[in-house]
């Protein structure tokens, strides 16, 4: 999806969008709020929309983990299973996020393998931790917080780009 959405991935980068999209993620989450779980099994197509709203996240603003568990909520999961898969969903679009980097940082760069590796698991370790908190604010559904955060940020960017 990164290389077939290139140019609207392009397009959604101008700066005049990022208020708009923050306000979006915003607005998901708190329409995720207010969905109540209504499902025993998951199907296909919830995955599939679960993943699309994946690919929403390319364009800046729009929050991969906010969309995909507000998808998830929209399909009637609850929240400590949709911030699950959603955080599995990212292991592998995060791994090949970072084969990318690698390969084009280190032919240009003069860091050292070592130096990549002590990178990457100071951000794993602190990753972890991070997975941690938001499974303590999900499993307790105090999303709301985040939603205004994400909704009162977004309407300063257009604001401050707009006005």
């Amino acid at each position: 999806a990164y290389f077939l959405l290139k140019p609207i991935r392009h397009m959604a980068s101008d700066p005049a969008y990022l208020g708009y999209a923050l306000m979006l993620t915003g607005a998901l989450l708190l329409a995720a709020l207010r969905k109540r779980e209504s499902i025993e099994s998951k199907k296909w197509q919830h995955v599939l929309s679960i993943g699309v709203m994946q690919t929403m996240a390319l364009i800046p603003g729009i929050s991969r983990s906010g969309s995909t568990i507000a998808a998830a909520r929209f399909c009637g999961w609850n929240w400590r299973e949709s911030a699950k898969f959603s955080f599995l969903l990212a292991i592998p679009t995060i791994l090949g996020g970072e084969a990318l980097e690698f390969l084009t940082a280190s032919s240009a760069s003069s860091v050292s393998c070592s130096g990549y590796v002590a990178g990457f698991l100071a951000s794993f370790g602190l990753g972890l931790l991070g997975v941690q908190f938001i499974f303590w604010i999900y499993e307790r559904g105090r999303v709301a917080p985040f939603a205004w955060y994400c909704f009162s940020i977004g309407l300063f960017a257009w604001i401050a780009l707009h006005g």
